[in-house]
């Protein structure tokens, strides 16, 4: 998966278990969470140290596929 914070190019990869590590800037930021084959979801960070995302599936990627 893919983490970065909206309006600036600093994000990061996951660990194989979907964990990661940022830095940020301020209370109010935004997260864009992407993953292939699934939806992209924006999540605003309030005071978090810890968040769970659950992505949902991409049916249109997957109607392609199939």
């Amino acid at each position: 998966m893919t983490i970065l914070i909206k309006g600036t190019s600093n994000g990061t990869s996951t660990e194989a278990d979907g964990s990661f590590n940022l830095s940020i800037p301020n209370e109010g930021a935004t997260l864009i969470i992407s993953y292939i084959g699934y939806l992209t979801q924006e999540i605003s960070i309030i005071n978090q140290n810890n968040i769970e995302v659950f992505l949902k599936l991409d049916s249109k990627v997957i109607d392609e596929v199939s």
